[in-house]
């Protein structure tokens, strides 16, 4: 039985912004990347959300902008990689 990579990029969701729990949202978000050979753009989005959040910005970045190539108007992920581009 094949697993639906995106049960884990919505877990990963949950245990980042509603319990703050960064070791476990990445743990889901890298899965659901190796579950669905890095299809799963949302699970790149929240992997670059956990590592900016632990200060690891060269790889946010990376995350951010593998999601932006297939998601190029998402104005809220063009911001966080200028932001990480530039900081203040």
């Amino acid at each position: 039985m094949r697993v639906n990579p995106r049960i884990f990029s919505t877990r990963g969701w949950f245990y980042l912004f509603t319990l703050n729990d960064r070791e476990r949202s990445e743990k889901d978000f890298r899965e659901a990347l190796r579950l669905s050979n890095d299809a799963d753009l949302l699970a790149w989005k929240g992997l670059g959300y956990v590592l900016m959040l632990k200060g690891e910005k060269a790889e946010s970045l990376a995350a951010f902008k593998k999601y932006l190539l297939t998601n190029k108007d998402d104005a809220e992920a063009i911001a966080l990689v200028k932001r990480l581009e530039n900081p203040q």
